[in-house]
């Protein structure tokens, strides 16, 4: 097993360091960028972070015990440029002592380490460059499963507030001015140092976590290597009713998990992570003014296993951002260095960008390697060793130290060009909290000044407590949309609202700035009246297609729902809203309103002379009834009760549509699937019929398994032998055959059903994935359990890596590329994405080819021998006796979202979870060898290496 592996995961492949003299000229860099190293070994070893105070000193985060020296080897080096000329050579260490420190931020005279479980405060007061003060500022950070998942990130925010990054290990987390520790479950942290407060905050940050200039918050992780973060856990919980659980948005263009284009081997640990972002981190947008203008703005983050950084330019897109590769197939940085391990990005000085270059040869940690690979890997190589750089235009321009730092002196500094001048003057003033720049804040808040400077000047009258109702409106009025979006942010803290600046919020939800009347969709939902609601609806009629404003609205009408959704429809004038739009409104009126309410409501809406056309009225439906369980009767007939003869016809005549439409394979395919939905709420024997007559092999998978779907959608036990029957069964794909097993273990008898079908052979027992086959062999009723283990027993049960071993010589066929593809989307694609093709609910598969083919072909046989973290499945119950399997995608306080086979994504109401259980294997097959023929399995790999076609 060990002989092909060992070639995937080994240190550098054997090539030594370069000396810190070299290091610059193996970099590949655009022509109009400069790159300076203005530190190394050994002045600094291991450096994870900098953070620079405001004369210019450097505070180096060295991570000396990474991966796993538990001894306090870690400490904070303290770096002087004596003579001005850029290059730090006078080095103290500052403090000493640390586990795993990799955080830094300059506060208050001193400085805040992230070092879990703690973040400290380290202060040095005798000025010797040697910290004496240390005092545990918060407390209660996991250290998670490895020592790279931590608590990171210090950062002052627009808001006044110092943010830190969940790193994936989170933590029930306490002030030391407060007692209650505050749990941290999937969510960021932020906390307010002068009031000792606490909140989670949205987005789940690994290591990078970084803001742009009007105070947006972007992260990373491994693979996702910049999302933008949209919302908070508390604005998804106004609204218990609402279906949505994310906080953050994956931005690029080009997907998360994105390819990358190394100018190494960059071997991986994780075979479905070669060629693309593997190790994700250090995120930061460029704010300086070294940088040519083209560059100010953009998105840089480290790839430290490629041995690159990433660039990528943002541009606004609805109520977020899109972000776009700088250059196609090059990187911003590259190296041709196998032990460059750029880990950390920052603003600084002289308007430059600033990186940390942990430079090791093996920068993975052992958690994430095999036990055998690890036991011949050498972590040590490089702890002795560390790099930083300096990163500015080809002309070198570097920006000034401010020499004055009084109060005018600061507060003029907010209209300077180069963000890192900007915040220092920022948190200067902040921290000192003088009374006299009040007023000479609400003056240059007035002047015309850069915007950027009254954004500042706005958000500092917060931080010191000084903003007033003028200054909001002075701000909302403003014709730059940047100032009117950070006035509506902070007008959100202001209550009770006086009524002119209620008024001045309502009037944005006209704005002509999609991102300020996102703004205005949170502030008005924070606290809903008729009038805000009407708002609310006219900012989501503005805002087509934008899911996060869509989100934002909806959270804010908790309380005056049937209000919005009658008044959406009033104001959409000519305007059709799309049937994603109405699900999403008639899905939270069914979770929200009581029954007998929502049937007074949904004919009301149904019968509104809004354009909203037949498939919006499907749609609207459709959520209203998503809640809905069929009883005694099919939802739709619940509706009837009580309501007027018409109304019933309506309905009568809308099922009668959807019969035609679901069979009609010229319509589009969402209103089939809308259509085939809404028959699934109908009484079983009248859409029956139209449902079966899907199940041919000449349907179109996907709207085949809506089909079975909603055949099971009532419960009723007749669906049962209509999918089991041979020829059906025999004939279903993946996503058909996992829809009918969902539909038969929601039946009360569809397990008793289902294993008579493969007693008596009508269903071979290798169509069974292994995720149900486990959870019949462990039944809770013996009886069944028996008759599963004795089903499964006539299965080959061979031990896997027999399996492996057995079929290896399939590697000596030759493959077709080409058929390959099929094959891949007929067995593979329903959990896995190559490139363009396939569901992300396994890894993404699109760098696999620089893995070898016995690799590769070790992934499919044996599918437990590596678990990749984040990939974990569950199994959720609920209390109407659905249960639900599938990845963790999102969560908030109410709701929890799987995504399944095939992207299918369930958002459950945390209300009705009765049980949930991780699932101890992989959710991929066991035997996915009895799927295909051994040239299939060869030509499937040929098209995973993307082997040129025959």
């Amino acid at each position: 097993m060990i002989s092909f592996v060992s070639t995937l995961f080994m240190m550098a492949a054997g090539i030594g360091p370069v000396a810190p003299s070299d290091s610059v000229s193996r970099l590949h860099v655009p022509p109009d960028v400069r790159v300076e190293l203005i530190a190394s070994e050994p002045d600094i070893v291991d450096p994870v972070a900098v953070a620079f105070d405001e004369y210019g000193r450097m505070f180096v985060v060295e991570n000396r015990g990474y991966p796993e020296d538990a001894s306090n080897a870690g400490t904070i080096a303290l770096l002087t440029d004596d003579n001005d000329d850029g290059i730090y050579t006078r080095k103290s260490t500052f403090y000493a002592g640390l586990n795993f420190p990799n955080g830094v931020m300059p506060w208050n005279g001193g400085i805040i380490v992230t070092d879990a479980p703690h973040v400290l405060f380290l202060k040095d007061s005798t000025g010797d460059g040697i910290a004496d003060v240390r005092k545990v500022m918060l407390d209660g950070f996991s250290l998670g499963g490895s020592t790279q998942l931590r608590v990171s990130h210090p950062t002052l925010g627009l808001d006044n507030w110092i943010h830190f990054s969940n790193g994936l290990s989170g933590g029930d987390v306490k002030a030391a001015s407060d007692s209650d520790p505050i749990s941290m479950g999937l969510y960021d942290l932020r906390y307010d140092p002068f009031t000792g407060k606490l909140e989670t905050v949205g987005g789940r940050a690994q290591f990078g976590l970084t803001f742009d200039n009007l105070g947006h918050k972007f992260v990373c992780s491994n693979r996702n290597h910049i999302q933008h973060v949209v919302l908070s856990p508390h604005d998804l919980a106004r609204n218990p009713a609402l279906t949505f659980s994310a906080t953050a948005f994956d931005i690029p263009d080009h997907g998360a998990a994105a390819e990358v284009f190394p100018l190494t081997g960059a071997p991986t640990t994780a075979y479905a992570h070669a060629g693309t972002f593997t190790a994700a981190c250090g995120l930061t947008i460029y704010r300086g003014s070294s940088l040519p203008q083209t560059y100010r703005g953009n998105a840089f983050v480290c790839e430290p296993t490629g041995n690159l950084v990433h660039r990528d330019v943002l541009e606004p897109s609805g109520s977020t951002f899109v972000a776009k590769r700088a250059r196609q197939d090059v990187e911003f940085i590259a190296s041709e260095d196998e032990w460059f391990r750029p880990v950390f990005l920052t603003n600084g000085p002289s308007g430059a960008l600033y990186l940390c270059d942990m430079y090791r040869g093996t920068i993975e940690h052992p958690t994430y390697l095999p036990g055998e690979v690890a036991a011949v890997t050498d972590f040590k190589a490089g702890k002795d060793r560390g790099r930083i750089y300096r990163i500015t235009g080809e002309d070198g321009h570097r920006t000034p130290l401010p020499t004055q730092v009084d109060t005018d002196s600061l507060i003029s500094q907010l209209a300077n060009e180069d963000s890192w001048t900007r915040d220092t003057a920022h948190q200067l003033l902040l921290e000192r909290r003088d009374e006299s720049a009040t007023s000479k804040l609400r003056e240059r808040l007035k002047s015309d000044a850069p915007v950027l400077a009254r954004v500042h000047a706005l958000s500092l009258l917060n931080g010191l407590g000084a903003i007033e109702d003028r200054d909001l409106l002075v701000a909302m009025d403003d014709n730059e949309p940047a100032l009117r979006e950070v006035a509506v942010r902070f007008a959100r803290i202001a209550a009770p609202r006086s009524d002119g600046l209620a008024k001045a919020i309502q009037t944005l939800a006209h704005d002509s700035s999609a991102h300020v009347r996102f703004e205005a969709a949170l502030a008005l939902g924070d606290s809903p009246s008729p009038e805000s609601v009407d708002r609310l609806a006219d900012i989501m009629l503005a805002s087509p297609g934008d899911t996060w404003t869509e989100a934002a609205v909806l959270s804010g009408v908790n309380g005056f729902m049937s209000q919005f959704a009658k008044g959406f429809l009033d104001t959409s004038g000519d305007v059709a809203p799309g049937a994603n739009t109405a699900y999403a409104i008639g899905s939270m009126l069914s979770r929200g309103l009581p029954a007998d309410e929502l049937s007074e409501l949904v004919p009301i809406l149904l019968e509104r002379e809004s354009p909203i056309g037949t498939h919006w009225r499907m749609s609207i439906l459709n959520g209203a009834l998503s809640t809905s369980s069929h009883g005694s009767r099919a939802p739709i007939d619940g509706l009837k009760t009580n309501r007027s003869e018409q109304f019933a016809q309506q309905l009568a005549a809308l099922v009668e549509t959807a019969s035609q439409w679901a069979v009609d394979v010229n319509r589009s395919s969402g209103e089939r699937l809308g259509a085939i939905e809404l028959l699934g709420s109908a009484p079983f024997d009248e859409s029956v019929d139209t449902l079966t007559q899907l199940l041919t092999p000449v349907t179109q998978a996907p709207v085949q398994a809506k089909a079975i779907r909603s055949l099971f959608r009532g419960r009723d036990g007749r669906a049962a032998p209509l999918v089991l029957a041979q020829d059906r069964w025999n004939a279903f794909t993946g996503q058909s055959r996992d829809a009918a097993l969902s539909g038969l273990f929601s039946l009360p008898d569809g397990v008793h059903q289902l294993l008579g079908a493969l007693e008596s052979d009508a269903a071979p027992p290798w169509t069974v994935p292994a995720q149900y086959r486990r959870r019949l062999i462990a039944h809770a009723d013996a009886a069944l359990q028996a008759r599963a283990k004795a089903v499964f027993g006539k299965a080959p049960q061979q031990n896997r890596m027999k399996v492996y071993e057995t079929l290896r010589p399939v590697l000596e066929l030759t493959g077709d590329s080409v058929k390959g593809g099929v094959v891949f989307e007929n067995t593979c694609a329903s959990c896995h994405r190559f490139r363009e093709t396939g569901h992300e609910v396994g890894p993404d598969l699109t760098g696999i080819g620089s893995q070898s083919s016995d690799s590769i072909l070790l992934h499919i046989l044996v599918p437990n021998w590596l678990k990749l973290p984040g990939y974990e499945s569950y199994i959720v119950e609920t209390d109407a006796l659905e249960d639900f399997v599938g990845i963790i995608v999102a969560e908030s306080e109410v709701n929890l979202t799987l995504r399944a086979a095939y992207g299918i994504e369930n958002t459950i109401p945390r209300s009705s979870i009765t049980s949930m259980k991780l699932m101890a294997l992989s959710m991929m097959p066991g035997e996915l060898e009895q799927t295909m023929s051994e040239q299939e399995l060869r030509d499937l790999i040929a098209f995973l290496k993307r082997e040129p076609a025959k």
